[in-house]
């Protein structure tokens, strides 16, 4: 166990508070720096999706009428089959 003089452990304590103050704002600063960095990423990340987004169905409306008659038009049909045969 240590023992120190009043005047000194007065004055250890008041650097460690010091110090410890120190690193505190430090600290907020780079917690604040990381959530502007987060905004920015989940900026960019649905910018990214929204262009795919958009993208993706203008590249399905040009071909609406093919994925109409390939997939739409048998649909239908082959479900009727299959329904009318159901005990």
């Amino acid at each position: 166990m240590l023992e120190y003089e009043l005047q000194e452990a007065k004055d250890l304590l008041t650097k460690n508070r010091e110090s410890a103050n120190g690193n505190l704002q430090v600290l907020n600063e780079d917690l604040d720096f990381l959530s502007e960095q987060i905004v920015t990423l989940e900026v960019s990340i649905l910018s990214i999706f929204s262009i795919l987004f958009l993208f993706f169905f203008s590249f399905l409306s040009s071909f609406s009428f093919f994925f109409f008659l390939s997939f739409s038009f048998p649909f239908p049909f082959l479900c009727s089959i299959f329904l009318l045969h159901l005990p």
